[in-house]
């Protein structure tokens, strides 16, 4: 009896890192990053960056309950934002299509979102001085010449109700 084994290559998308000053693959990538790809951010089936951010390691939020979360990468980063406290100084940054929203403390829905990345490690080079602990980018779906419409409605106990729709032209 002769016991024959083959061998089984699986092979899977290969995952480009957008965030950084040119665009290369994760493998490649000497920074320390989480990325989400748009299938991912489907299967999680979340509405908001909280329901996958539970799952990227060294990245928390603070926050209380009426005052916006802000974040920490491996432990840098703000727990709250006084005035008494001074001038904001974000030591994490947080930057929708290139667009830096630091500081205003959990601006991100997951609705037609390409990709996210969560780096690790100063990213103050290319962000400033607002990415000294790390990064979140957040890459939405770039339109195409086809016309397209995705709704998507949420309903739930306690009266939750959510709608999300996209339209590309």
């Amino acid at each position: 009896m002769i016991i024959e084994l083959k061998p089984l290559v699986i092979k899977s998308n290969e995952i480009i890192v957008q965030g950084g000053l040119k665009q290369e693959s994760l493998q490649r990538s000497t920074s320390s990053v989480t990325v989400y790809d748009k299938e991912e951010i489907r299967r999680t089936d979340g509405n908001h960056f909280q329901d996958i951010m539970e799952t990227i390691p060294n990245l928390n939020a603070a926050g209380g309950t009426s005052r916006p979360r802000y974040f920490q990468i491996r432990g840098i980063g703000e727990r709250s934002h006084y005035f008494a406290e001074g001038p904001p100084n974000f030591s994490v940054g947080f930057v929708i299509d290139d667009i830096d929203l630091s500081g205003l403390g959990m601006a991100g829905l997951l609705y037609d979102l390409e990709q996210v990345e969560v780096f690790k490690g100063p990213q103050s080079a290319m962000y400033g001085p607002n990415a000294l602990a790390g990064l979140i980018s957040m890459q939405s779906t770039k339109p195409d010449n086809e016309f397209d419409v995705n709704l998507r409605l949420t309903r739930g106990t306690d009266n939750i109700q959510r709608f999300n729709g996209m339209i590309n032209v």
